[in-house]
């Protein structure tokens, strides 16, 4: 799908063939980054959810995935299953879970566990040492904010918007999940 995009780019001589490469990558880049949005959405959708809820759902999800690591399928037909798979339980936990004291601990427990073992390297996207000491911070970052947020609403009467918000939070930990549980040397995950 990305050489045909790019092959149509350059048919209609929007970019040159000398940069084929680099448009190919941008625009598998550019689809990695809209597909969970896309996934959300659809799910929302056939579920006959608000939008909203899923995008409070995916927002802190890709927020961190940039800079978290964890589990990345090696091809690309098992990502999108796992993804889809992944996003459509959350979906549906949040919609039935009540966002309680519990989730509340639980989620900010998360937070702390996504700080403390990220990033972490698969074997399929490695990371240098300058990248992972900026993605950790980066991280840590991340979830003060999503942190702060998710509190935010719990303690003013919004809960049923913060469960969403930690819930997506909780959905990176679950792709961190494989890793932390394998044998991790170096912050580097072994499948």
């Amino acid at each position: 799908m990305d050489r045909m995009i790019t092959e149509w780019l350059i048919r209609k001589r929007a970019i040159n063939e000398e940069e084929y490469e680099l448009y190919e990558y941008a625009v598998k880049t550019l689809r990695y980054m809209v597909s969970p949005y896309i996934l959300v959405i659809i799910w929302c959708c056939v579920l006959q959810l608000s939008i909203w809820k899923g995008l409070l759902l995916i927002i802190p999800f890709s927020l961190f995935r940039r800079y978290t690591g964890g589990y990345h399928a090696k091809k690309e037909w098992q990502c999108i299953i796992i993804s889809s798979s992944l996003i459509l339980s959350f979906i549906i936990t949040a919609e039935r879970i009540s966002c309680g004291v519990t989730l509340f601990i639980i989620v900010l427990v998360g937070l702390n566990v996504i700080c403390i073992v990220s990033p972490i390297v698969s074997p399929n996207k490695p990371l240098s040492d300058m990248e992972i000491t900026r993605f950790k911070k980066k991280t840590i970052l991340i979830a003060l904010g999503v942190g702060t947020i998710f509190s935010v609403l719990f303690i003013s009467g919004f809960s049923k918007y913060a469960k969403w918000i930690g819930m997506g939070a909780l959905m990176t930990l679950t792709l961190m999940a494989p890793c932390v549980g394998a044998k991790v040397e170096n912050n580097k995950c072994k499948h």
